[in-house]
């Protein structure tokens, strides 16, 4: 079944199953645009309301900021070593001559 080639609904191209988003209400189990065009679609979308979002966000988090805090909180805990590793990371890239510890 992988070597079904699909239209993608935006650029028109086929391409395979796998370049495509998993839907289970599509047919052959896809959505009807491909990656790529799926996610320019929602880049733009996230460009053009940019502003309407953040203030979203920002009301969501003043109105649920404890439970927001938890969540944050949990994520850590579950996930401190490839935090740790990251921040690391960035700050080595950041200042490359910083001394290695």
């Amino acid at each position: 079944m992988e070597n079904i080639e699909i239209k993608c609904g935006i650029c028109k191209n086929f391409k395979t199953l796998d370049k495509f988003h998993k839907r289970t209400r599509g047919k052959y189990g896809v959505a009807n645009n491909c990656k790529e065009c799926g996610n320019e679609k929602s880049r733009k979308y996230h460009e053009t309301y940019k502003e309407g979002l953040n203030k979203i966000a920002r009301l969501y988090y003043a109105e649920n900021r404890e439970k927001v805090s938890e969540k944050m909180k949990l994520y850590y805990q579950k996930n401190r070593e490839k935090i740790l590793e990251r921040t690391k990371l960035y700050h080595q890239m950041k200042n490359p001559k910083s001394p290695q510890f």
